[in-house]
């Protein structure tokens, strides 16, 4: 249990440390409520270290690849609190090496309309780790773009768009990631197979980068004023190669309206 004590303002937690492999339920109950219910699940590393998060902290010990089954493959990833209000950050295999701090708690979508249990093993417990979710930089190779929707000089939301060497157009479990709030601001939807799941991480092969056309999702007030700005991040790419790609990427985006917006 936790406690905070009066003097110097510190948070205490007393108790029996975690020592052996442990279990957290998680169930679907927007399925199995006819959407009536939450989707969601809270837990939290119930160890004293940090977890490898993801495969690029650990090939296979880390908590995404191990409970691959047991979350919804459309938004198999881990939804960390912003903290301030703003939503929620989207970390899977599309991220640089993630890290789940001591205690950190996280949501995720159970794949199963009745209880079942997430596994958080020993063996993902690692020294490397050094705060709460952090970003790091993204692999060699690798591009990605980042769409945001603004309202004046407010970001409201953002959607991501991920191209790695495998990947394809449909989903692909562990690197898309549908959005948290299925009425978001700014979402995308998979180019093929789509299954109208709104997507915060769209995940695509590189060969993609210059020609797929994405559905791109808005939902804003019918005459609101909004602008949509691009992100990018680059890793080993030459420049004619790069400005090809910021143009492709940038104009081949297809918008879907939605709400009015």
């Amino acid at each position: 249990m936790g406690s905070v004590s009066s003097t110097l303002s510190r948070l205490h937690f007393t108790g029996t440390i975690a020592t052996s492999d442990q279990t957290q339920a998680i169930i679907d109950n927007d399925a199995a409520n006819a959407g009536a219910g939450r989707r969601w699940s809270l837990i939290a590393n119930p160890f004293p270290s940090f977890l490898n998060a993801n495969s690029n902290s650990h090939a296979s010990n880390n908590f995404l690849t191990v409970n691959a089954a047991k979350i919804d493959d459309s938004f198999e990833a881990i939804y960390g609190y912003d903290g301030d209000g703003s939503g929620y950050t989207v970390y899977n295999q599309s991220t640089a090496a993630t890290y789940i701090a001591p205690g950190q708690g996280f949501f995720v979508a159970s794949a199963s309309t009745s209880s079942d249990d997430v596994t958080f093993s020993e063996a993902m417990q690692t020294i490397t780790g050094t705060d709460d979710f952090v970003l790091g930089d993204i692999m060699d190779d690798d591009f990605e773009l980042i769409l945001k929707l603004y309202e004046g000089d407010t970001e409201i939301d953002y959607t991501r768009f991920y191209f790695k060497e495998g990947l394809n157009l449909n989903l692909d479990p562990g690197y898309d990631a549908g959005h948290f709030n299925q009425e978001a601001s700014i979402m995308s939807r998979l180019v093929e197979e789509d299954e109208g799941v709104g997507f915060v991480i769209n995940a695509m092969g590189i060969e993609n980068v210059n020609n797929a056309i994405i559905p791109l999702e808005i939902n804003r007030e019918a005459g609101s004023d909004f602008r949509i700005s691009i992100d990018l991040s680059l890793i080993h790419i030459s420049e004619p190669t790069r400005q090809e790609a910021i143009w492709y990427a940038g104009g081949g985006v297809e918008k879907k309206r939605g709400g009015g917006g």
